[in-house]
């Protein structure tokens, strides 16, 4: 589970916008991943190094969800973003 504290860090992989997506090229699977709209605001966001409260504060604004499901849904994006190798998660 990600703290407030979390230090979100992304990784210099290329990636292109494309038509209000972003695509990704995984350096771990050598693979292609196209972000949905709020994945790709998250990828943005992430130029620099960014606390995930700081993080999460910025979604809660930006799409005005609920803070639990805001919560929940930023955690996931990440965990996949680090499995695919994309980020770095330090606490």
């Amino acid at each position: 589970m990600l703290s407030s504290k979390t230090k979100i860090i992304r990784k210099k992989v290329p990636w292109q916008e494309l038509d209000e997506k972003i695509v990704i090229l995984s350096p771990v699977t050598r693979m292609s991943h196209e972000l949905n709209e709020t994945s790709s605001w998250i990828w943005k966001e992430i130029q620099q190094e960014i606390s995930f409260e700081k993080l999460l504060g910025q979604l809660i604004e930006n799409f005005e969800v609920d803070d639990v499901v805001a919560h929940q849904d930023l955690q996931e994006v990440l965990m996949i973003f680090q499995e695919k190798g994309l980020i770095e998660i330090n606490d």
